[in-house]
């Protein structure tokens, strides 16, 4: 918490988008999402603005362009899978526990570990914290972020 993924994710979703690729913003989190409350409410705005954008509480699934509740009976993982379906990216914040790709934003001084940091789909990290022998890319070159994805999803296509 506090270490700026809503603020790389406003940063690197118009750069997807410029590049052609047609992208959704998944934000998720254990607490509940209150669309009246003023972060919550600006995040929502900020993203919705960008792209399609949903919000996944225990309360349930909103859609941050409506501020609604979305009727979805399915899990998290199987939303993900339906909106990559729709969209070419689907960028999640805070899905830390799903098995998709992830970079991992993390700074020092926050209270990381290494073995915090590796999780499942772990491709690399943006920040300053070096996790083995998975690449770090610098926080502020998102275009550097999309150039390393690309190289990842064509050596997936080709592997």
């Amino acid at each position: 918490s506090g270490v700026g993924k809503t603020t790389a994710i406003l940063e690197l979703v118009p750069k997807l988008m410029a590049r052609g690729f047609r992208v959704a913003c998944l934000k998720r989190s254990h607490h509940g999402f209150d669309p009246t409350e003023t972060n919550q409410e600006k995040d929502s705005q900020r993203l919705a603005q960008l792209a399609p954008s949903f919000f996944w509480g225990k309360d349930g699934l909103w859609d941050g362009r409506t501020l609604r509740l979305v009727r979805w009976t399915g899990s998290f993982n199987s939303w993900v899978e339906r909106l990559a379906q729709q969209f070419d990216v689907v960028v999640l914040e805070g899905g830390k526990n799903s098995r998709f790709d992830k970079l991992e934003l993390i700074e020092s001084g926050r209270g990381f570990t290494e073995s915090v940091c590796i999780t499942d789909g772990l491709i690399a990290t943006i920040g300053d914290v070096l996790v083995g022998e998975i690449p770090c890319l610098q926080r502020s070159r998102a275009d550097d972020w999309i150039d390393f994805l690309e190289r990842h999803w064509q050596a997936d296509e080709l592997g």
